[in-house]
């Protein structure tokens, strides 16, 4: 006996198919991230540890990789010349990873673009942003 509340319904005639993620989601996903990395860049920047310097590479490299395996799927799906019929199974399994980490890659690069913002809104300044340490710490004040 399958499991679930509807064990022995074929997804297919429920019409509850995997269907791919809407760049409306995508981008708004990745404008609330901004925002959000934007306010609190600004109230904390003095507070904030230095970033890793190889996180946003390892982060292209994936994605990279996410893309090159797409484009090759693809030309699998489509019997292009030079390439070998695809296991069913493990286009399910692609499609499983394209839809879980669309969200996190527009999370994330939103995020980035908002941190972004806040310190190129310092480029016309004649100084960055510093932070005054006190004995308690560092200050939530930078000028």
């Amino acid at each position: 006996m399958r499991a679930g509340p509807r064990a022995g319904v074929d997804a297919a005639a429920t019409g509850r198919l995997v269907k791919p993620t809407r760049l409306s989601l995508l981008l708004a996903l990745a404008v609330v991230a901004g925002v959000i990395s934007y306010l609190l860049t600004s109230g904390f920047y003095g507070d904030l540890p230095p970033l890793p310097l190889y996180a946003p590479i390892f982060l292209a490299v994936l994605a990279a990789a996410e893309g090159y395996t797409a484009t090759t799927t693809a030309a699998r799906l489509a019997g292009k010349p030079g390439t070998q019929p695809i296991h069913p199974l493990t286009v399910a399994r692609i499609a499983v990873l394209a839809k879980a980490t669309s969200p996190v890659a527009a999370l994330v690069a939103g995020a980035y673009a908002g941190a972004l913002a806040y310190v190129a809104s310092w480029t016309g300044h004649t100084r960055a942003p510093t932070c005054v340490r006190r004995s308690s710490g560092w200050s939530h004040r930078c000028s």
